[in-house]
């Protein structure tokens, strides 16, 4: 999921600038903690049949590199959507 993701956000978003992780950046903390904590209770989640959880925890993923790369609402929906169609 995580490689389709990012090839999506790469096919919607190709002319953005590559962005380093900063160690003092509060977005770039955000991201790499949250990571470590909701990828695990997504697949835990997912793996009990727990639909709603899985979608929630899903949004909260996707939303901080959308706010690292300055995404609008309109461009997480359309890499949602090229998921789908994968």
């Amino acid at each position: 999921m995580c490689q389709l993701w990012a090839a999506a956000v790469l096919a919607v978003c190709a002319g953005l600038p590559v962005l380093r992780l900063e160690k003092g950046s509060p977005i770039h903390a955000a991201w790499t903690t949250g990571d470590r904590h909701h990828f695990p209770a997504a697949h835990k989640a997912a793996a009990s049949g727990e639909t709603a959880e899985v979608k929630k925890l899903e949004e909260k993923i996707d939303r901080a590199p959308a706010k690292l790369w300055a995404l609008s609402d309109d461009n997480l929906a359309e890499i949602k959507r090229s998921l789908e169609e994968a």
